[in-house]
């Protein structure tokens, strides 16, 4: 293409880009290219704010690593995260569970854990029995649903922001059981701040932005003949339930312990006394 300026450099793209097999990429691409030309057109881009975003996204990359991936750290922060899962649950049924955030710190390949997994319940005052069902959008049971679940500890870390720890803590997979039941005993998560030593942080903190996640319990949870479900839940009366940083709050996700005191609770449930009950059954959509 010889004549290349403003008015043809656009269509220039999307045709150099027309050579694309697969119809979807070549829709996302093309769309892609659209908005970003008519994005430094509409704000006037100068070279020097180019050079800086062209920067800032290789510093994203320089910081990111197998524990942290600053990319969904902006991703989250920008409130993408969450159109995309916002997208996806309003194409699905009403009847299913909301999606929410995957996070920078999901970690894949977990050995399988027995139902009723204690994560760490001896290492707080107030120990939690996290139970429920996994569900079709019917109300009918999945067996052998696959459930990853992840958590901050008492101090507000994930066990890969510890440089010298080994194994894994407050993480684990558990297979449901042909009922549908899953069970954890674990500790009330505590929330965190968004990590402020790379550019994610620097565009939190250059807007004066709340850099809080209340605290949540990350799930990730596949069947087969069922999409798989990644999502969160939250606590009611978390003082960033309406200014999460990540934007992954959703009404029908917020959940309220119940505070079990009785003895004889306990010890049927196999929890110290007194502990607190969160029951929440997901539903998944069938594919």
């Amino acid at each position: 293409m010889r004549n290349v300026n403003l008015n043809t450099i656009t269509d220039g793209v999307i045709s150099a880009n027309s050579g694309l097999k697969d119809a979807r990429v070549k829709t996302i691409m093309e769309s892609l290219v659209r908005h970003l030309h008519a994005f430094a057109k509409e704000t006037n881009l100068t070279s020097e704010e180019w050079e800086y975003g062209v920067d800032f996204l290789y510093r994203a990359g320089q910081i990111s690593d197998e524990n942290r991936n600053e990319f969904m750290i902006l991703s989250d922060a920008l409130g993408l995260s969450s159109v995309v899962d916002l997208n996806r649950d309003a194409a699905g049924s009403a009847e299913v569970t909301q999606s929410s955030p995957l996070g920078p710190f999901f970690v894949s390949g977990l050995p399988f854990t027995d139902f009723g997994h204690d994560l760490g319940a001896d290492q707080s005052t107030m120990p939690i029995l996290l139970q429920g069902r996994i569900l079709d959008g019917d109300g009918n049971p999945i067996g052998g649903a696959e459930i990853d679940l992840w958590q901050t500890d008492a101090a507000g870390l994930y066990d890969v922001q510890y440089p010298d720890r080994d194994g894994y803590h407050f993480r684990c997979k558990q297979r449901g059981l042909d009922d549908g039941r899953y069970q954890f005993k674990t500790i009330l998560p505590k929330g965190y701040v968004a990590p402020t030593d790379g550019p994610g942080g620097d565009l939190l903190l250059a807007a004066s932005r709340n850099i809080w996640r209340p605290g949540h319990y990350h799930f990730r949870i596949q069947a087969a003949g069922f999409r798989t479900l990644v999502t969160e839940l939250f606590f009611e009366g978390d003082e960033h339930l309406a200014d999460d940083v990540a934007f992954g709050v959703r009404e029908s996700l917020v959940v309220d312990p119940v505070l079990r005191t009785a003895e004889a609770d306990a010890q049927a449930a196999g929890m110290a006394s007194p502990y607190s009950e969160i029951k929440f059954d997901f539903s998944l959509v069938a594919e």
